[in-house]
């Protein structure tokens, strides 16, 4: 029908306009938190850029209903101060028939979302970990900063007085992480090396002070050249754990069943519940918002604004209720079925309304 096609043709662009201004806020506020690796520690630019565009589907995955909702308040409004509501219902139209190509997009919105959900969000999360797990342990040098005693690793403490690259000036190491010895080493100059099985930290010029934890024995030795193995590449050849979001809901309801190790099973649950529940809100809240504004019995008289805003709260404390309860799920399994009763309810109460008004 034209008229269908006309409504669906004006909530695309509000909902592809609002999906764009809510992704780049959150992915900005994400991407500045490590814009500093780029600005004043000589990361590559492009590894910068690989790991904002993979957080970009976890984001889409939340601001999908949200975008989703807001994009049909808006045209639902725009509708109203046009007075095409009115005239949709003087020729006959039922509050289902208006709904429906709001409801069409909104369920294709879903589909997408839960395809981002189940295959995307994964295969990018999965990149985005092994990137930083990479950096972890490959861009020790970044982490020293200058004039600051920096802890790249526990127990080992290095201050640098100046850095240029991996060349260092005025270095300070103090290695507690033996149970039987604590070394203290200065010197002048040193230069950060990566080799396959370690991260080197070549020194000239200095001191090497080691004391014995058991007896207080204290050696001091000069030294004009000394390499100091800071272990990095060693430690990090370890499995790391696998973050929930690493899986497909497949992978991830085969991992708590069986209580695989590395998953953590109550995170994992809470993950997997809200990748399940969270995408359908793309599609409940839009009819809940339809259901409140569309279907009226003070419709002929006069459609309230007020209603575009109650619908706009009741939404935001709908999703704020989900989030909490995945939350407190982890401690109370129970609250799981919060998301899901939710759905249930706003699914049987909106078609109730839609279709006695």
């Amino acid at each position: 029908m034209i008229i269908h096609n006309y409504i669906r043709s004006h909530v695309i662009g509000p909902f592809f306009l609002t999906t764009l201004v809510m992704t780049s806020i959150v992915w900005l506020a994400q991407a500045f938190r490590i814009l500093d690796l780029i600005v004043s520690r000589g990361v590559d630019p492009l590894d910068f850029v690989k790991i904002a565009v993979l957080l970009l589907p976890s984001l889409i995955m939340l601001l999908l209903p949200i975008a989703t909702m807001l994009a049909v308040l808006y045209v639902l409004y725009r509708m109203y101060i046009d007075r095409e509501l009115v005239i949709y219902k003087s020729i006959g139209f039922s509050s289902w028939k208006i709904a429906r190509p709001l409801l069409q997009v909104s369920l294709l919105i879903t589909i997408i979302s839960y395809a981002n959900s189940a295959v995307f969000l994964p295969a990018s999360y999965k990149q985005f970990k092994d990137m930083q797990d990479y950096f972890r342990n490959n861009y020790v040098a970044l982490l020293l900063q200058e004039s600051s005693f920096n802890s790249p690793i526990p127990g080992l403490t290095v201050y640098v007085e100046s850095k240029d690259s991996n060349e260092v000036r005025g270095i300070l190491v103090q290695d507690g992480r033996s149970d039987k010895k604590q070394t203290t080493i200065t010197a002048a100059r040193g230069k950060i090396i990566k080799t396959p099985g370690a991260m080197l930290l070549e020194l000239e010029d200095g001191t090497h002070q080691e004391k014995n934890l058991k007896d207080g024995r204290l050696s001091i030795l000069k030294f004009s050249h000394y390499v100091f193995n800071l272990e990095l590449i060693g430690k990090s050849d370890k499995a790391r754990g696998i973050d929930p979001s690493e899986l497909t809901l497949q992978q991830l309801w085969q991992s708590i069943q069986r209580q695989e190790p590395g998953v953590p099973i109550a995170k994992g649950k809470a993950n997997f519940h809200q990748r399940i529940s969270w995408p359908l809100y793309s599609f409940t809240l839009s009819l809940l918002v339809l259901a409140i504004i569309v279907a009226s019995p003070e419709y002929k008289r006069r459609t309230s604004a007020m209603k575009y805003i109650f619908g706009g709260i009741l939404s935001g404390l709908i999703l704020t209720l989900t989030a909490m309860s995945t939350n407190l799920g982890m401690r109370f399994p129970v609250a799981f079925a919060v998301p899901y009763i939710s759905h249930v309810v706003i699914i049987i109460w909106s078609c109730w309304r839609l279709q006695r008004y």
